[in-house]
């Protein structure tokens, strides 16, 4: 699991907290920060299994290449610092390439709850391009897509390492 961060450890904490209870038996987490509110001192005591990589270039995508080339997995998995997934999240990431063998990525439903979607316009772009560019909602949560044309947010995909090093 790659997630880029910048000066939002207090986020952080909440998304890093909830990969520690994932139910899915072996993956690693690499933070990539690029910023200096302390995150490093925070995982250090906090979450000491999960790697600290700093990047003092900026930008999510810039983190998100440099934790792609460290992770050792044969799935890397995406999310943000402000996301906080459900316990079977890795799981649910697994089954997707269990079920399809063939596919390049898979990506799950970005539902914002209603009370963040309700206050944030990009909150609602989200929940827009999810439900009518892709047809996901929670009881059809499912797309299967072909090289990298694996539709989703940053938050909550995920591609085979061989097809993102290619």
């Amino acid at each position: 699991v790659v997630i880029p961060t910048f000066n939002r450890k207090k986020m952080l904490r909440g998304c890093l907290t909830a990969l520690a209870a994932q139910d899915y038996p072996d993956y690693e987490v690499l933070v990539v920060d690029g910023g200096g509110d302390g995150t490093d001192e925070m995982m250090a005591r906090e979450f000491p299994r999960f790697r600290y990589l700093r990047e003092e270039r900026s930008g999510p995508s810039v983190a998100r290449n440099l934790g792609m080339t460290q992770a050792s997995g044969e799935v890397i998995v995406f999310t943000d610092d402000d996301n906080v997934v459900p316990p079977d999240w890795l799981s649910r990431h697994a089954d997707g390439y269990r079920r399809f063998p063939e596919v390049s990525g898979v990506a799950g439903c970005c539902e914002p709850p209603e009370q963040v979607w309700r206050k944030n316009v990009f909150a609602r772009q989200e929940l827009w391009t999810t439900w009518y560019v892709y047809g996901l909602t929670s009881d059809r949560a499912e797309y299967v897509g072909v090289g990298l044309d694996v539709p989703g947010a940053t938050n909550n995909v995920s591609y085979r390492r061989a097809a993102l090093l290619a």
